[in-house]
């Protein structure tokens, strides 16, 4: 049985080296399994509630497009037309293939970035030991789950799902974020010798997602100097920095007419709720600077050792070093343009390239170590690996299966199903702004919510006034509560009022209770 094993896997070997289709096959095995081993969530969670709410709005979701918030100027024209044509048109089980293929550009782009570096492109053996490794860092199972019953912390957000500031580059579920993997596809691109596409997947990044604007000109800036650095030449470094520009300038003129300051006075103001108030976690290095943040810029370090006689290193060393640069000087100043830029979101695709090189090196050291290793040894070695892929990637078939029921199922609780099947188009509900997940998992106008804002000055603003009178109302002070309503009836048309029972115990004359359970209480404005 050991010799037949050892056959089968040395004619893969040869069917490898030769075969290209073959190893486009692999490929694509990789990518199914790496996508059940690193989990993503159902649907309506975590950050759609506020990058899908404009396309969701567009495409007659409920009845969101007479939400307040739908009706501001949306931040994130295209993804939100993406949303907007996939439920309008194809279907929204389209968003989990979505972000089936966005795993796949990232895995992709690791494991061809690591065959690059350590010289394993035509080995199978290899191939599948440093993907069964890379896995493993990424397994939801292993080391979020897991880690975080034993430990309390989730360990996979320190090595390969976030950078700092509390930023991540694919979490969980399909949303703009995630389009920063065509950073990574730019940089094999480019240390590929096909700089022009290279750019080309920059642009990509930086229209679906604004917040990519900044790595992707410090990627073009290094593929300029690396170039120049090479030929000794102006032509092509200029040429592929004018591309890179036209790419980004049609996203770049959107923001700077649709979101350009109404006043400067307004600006300001609105900057400081932004930056100070409501994102100072991402913005403040006061804050996000702890032990989590030193131990990333020790990773990346250890990465840049290794990889500095590649050409890889000029690609990390020069976001690496003005990230930190822009963190100093906003440690120092406070500035809330820098703060609003977070320069330091590099680290959200430095920090898992940076920690794979370094799993590269350890194996491609044990592995060179014992190259001659015998035959059978070689097939315990493999057979093991796949055997460890086989299990991490049946129990994330069946974690995935279920959170696919419950999403099916639509169990958003008693309360989001009541207020889901007797909604109307004039409802407007004055909620808890800490209940994220009410909007969409009912698709019911509210007043306000702390997790979703916009980005125009004067709509900041007026988020910001409405964020101050929903707390107002549900302050336990012994406030005339049925005053504060009437006038949010008159300047919000608030229909309805949401009630969380172990908060408040309410009974107003000017409410009446439409239904109650053990944690909520709807109560309708008379």
């Amino acid at each position: 049985m050991g010799i037949s094993i050892t056959n089968l896997f040395e004619k893969f070997e040869k069917k490898y080296q030769v075969d290209k289709y073959f190893r486009i096959f692999i490929l694509i095995i990789f990518i199914i399994i790496f996508c059940f081993v690193y989990i993503q969530g159902p649907l309506f969670r975590s950050n759609q509630h506020t990058k899908f709410l404009h396309g969701l709005a567009k495409a007659g979701y409920g009845y969101l497009k007479y939400d307040w918030l739908a009706n501001t100027i949306d931040p994130l024209p295209v993804f939100s037309f993406l949303v907007y044509i996939t439920m309008k048109f194809l279907h929204q089980y389209m968003f989990y293939l979505y972000f089936v293929i966005i795993i796949g550009v990232y895995i992709f782009s690791i494991i061809k970035i690591l065959s690059n570096i350590f010289d394993f492109n035509n080995s199978l053996y290899k191939n599948i030991i440093y993907f069964t490794v890379i896995s493993l860092l990424h397994s939801t199972i292993l080391f979020d789950t897991i880690s975080y019953k034993l430990f309390h912390y989730r360990l996979i957000e320190l090595f390969v799902e976030e950078g700092v500031a509390g930023q991540y580059l694919i979490g969980r579920s399909f949303q703009p974020c995630v389009f920063g993997v065509f950073l990574i596809l730019s940089i094999y691109l480019f240390i590929k010798n096909k700089p022009f596409w290279a750019v080309f997947f920059l642009g990509i990044a930086s229209t679906f997602h604004i917040a990519y604007l900044f790595s992707s000109g410090v990627l073009t800036l290094s593929y300029m100097i690396i170039l120049y650095k090479e030929e000794r030449k102006l032509l092509k470094p200029f040429l592929i920095g004018l591309i890179s520009l036209m790419l980004i300038l049609p996203v770049t003129f959107y923001y700077l007419t649709a979101l350009k300051a109404t006043t400067p006075e307004l600006s300001k103001r609105a900057m400081d709720i932004l930056v100070k108030i409501r994102i100072p976690h991402h913005s403040d290095p006061k804050i996000w600077l702890n032990t989590s943040a030193y131990i990333k810029a020790i990773i990346i370090g250890l990465a840049l050792f290794i990889i500095r006689k590649k050409r890889l290193f000029l690609i990390i060393l020069v976001p690496f070093i003005l990230a930190i640069l822009f963190t100093i000087i906003e440690f120092f100043i406070e500035n809330d343009f820098i703060g609003f830029l977070a320069p330091w979101r590099v680290s959200v695709w430095l920090v898992p390239i940076s920690t794979c090189i370094i799993l590269g090196y350890l194996l491609s050291i044990i592995l060179n170590k014992f190259s001659n290793m015998k035959k059978n040894l070689k097939t315990i070695i493999l057979t093991t690996s796949i055997f460890i892929l086989l299990v991490f990637f049946i129990a994330g078939v069946d974690l995935v299966i279920k959170n696919f029921n419950l999403y099916l199922n639509k169990d958003h609780g008693p309360m989001m199903n009541f207020v889901s099947k007797n909604k109307s188009k004039n409802d407007v509900y004055l909620i808890p702004d800490k209940l994220l997940d009410f909007r969409l998992n009912t698709g019911v106008p509210i007043l306000v919510s702390y997790k979703t804002h916009p980005y125009k000055d004067v709509e900041l603003i007026e988020w910001y006034k409405r964020l101050n009178d929903s707390k107002l109302f549900y302050n336990k002070k012994d406030l005339n509560k049925c005053e504060i309503l009437e006038r949010f009836k008159k300047d919000y048309h608030i229909t309805h009022v949401l009630i969380i029972n172990k908060e408040f115990d309410m009974q107003l004359e000017c409410l009446k209770k439409i239904y109650k359970d053990n944690e909520y209480g709807i109560y309708k404005i008379r």
